[in-house]
């Protein structure tokens, strides 16, 4: 389970809201946890979280540079985009099946009926 806690760390915090406030947005939810560094959440739950390790393993002007690429997720709002994407693979996924899935033209329909997997008496 990932536990989140708030960045403690103060000049970074500064230059965080520097950053975030030359992008045009007053106030960035950012915080530490997990294993990589990200944009989750949609809507008010939008936040920015950074890797635990981060300031172990970057100076504070690789931290800044990995900010503001996040940064750029969260103002034009990626998360939503790629809901979109997922959504549309996924109703593309389904009518790709119904239609592999489909007896052919003038053939009566499996025994099973509606509850069976027809696409499975393409194996036998």
């Amino acid at each position: 389970m990932r536990t989140y806690k708030p960045l403690d760390d103060r000049s970074q915090e500064a230059r965080i809201e520097a950053l975030a406030a030359r992008c045009g947005v007053a106030h960035v939810p950012v915080f530490v946890g997990g294993n990589s560094t990200s944009v989750d959440g949609l809507g008010p739950t939008n936040r920015i979280v950074l890797q635990s390790n981060l300031a172990e393993v970057e100076t504070p002007d690789q931290i800044e540079f990995t900010v503001g690429h996040e940064l750029k997720h969260y103002v034009m709002g990626d998360n939503w985009k790629a809901l979109a994407i997922i959504t549309g693979f996924l109703l593309a996924g389904f009518w790709l099946t119904d239609r592999l899935a489909a007896p052919p033209s003038g053939a009566s329909p499996s025994p099973g009926g509606s509850a069976s997997f027809p696409i499975l008496r393409h194996f036998r």
